[in-house]
């Protein structure tokens, strides 16, 4: 690839096995994820400023409400289970550019344990304003 900036050469390198089996791993966890919410991306900025810190390892569930989401310590109907919060701060730099952020999880009860797949959380509709 050329640019006014000089030429750059991609070059291919085999990625290890463990790399391979962890993508097929997360298509597979994945599949079963249904919408649980999606807020505006101003409400979705507060609920990632009131996130416990970095080194956080506890299990919270987010759950819907109105047009936000609320923390809770167990898991009910409708929850995401979301372990280690503090890895959800990298969304908030991207979600100047959204005005959504969606979230998606497995079926969850009350009482069930923490999920192998905490879920997943994107920014909707980027894009230059």
């Amino acid at each position: 690839m050329s640019t006014m900036d000089g030429t750059v050469v991609e070059r291919k390198v085999p990625l290890p096995g463990r790399w391979l089996r962890g993508f097929a791993e997360v298509q597979v966890l994945t599949a079963a994820f249904e919408p649980r919410a999606e807020i505006p991306a101003a409400g979705a900025a507060a609920f990632l400023r009131r996130l416990p810190g970095g080194t956080d390892r506890s299990v919270l569930w987010a759950v819907p409400a109105g047009r936000t989401l609320r923390l809770t310590s167990r898991p009910v109907p409708g929850a995401v289970c979301l372990a280690g919060a503090g890895r959800l701060a990298a969304l908030r730099g991207l979600l100047r550019h959204a005005d959504t952020l969606r979230v998606y999880g497995p079926s969850v009860r009350a009482g069930s344990p923490p999920c192998r797949a905490p879920g997943c959380w994107t920014p909707g509709r980027c894009g230059c304003r």
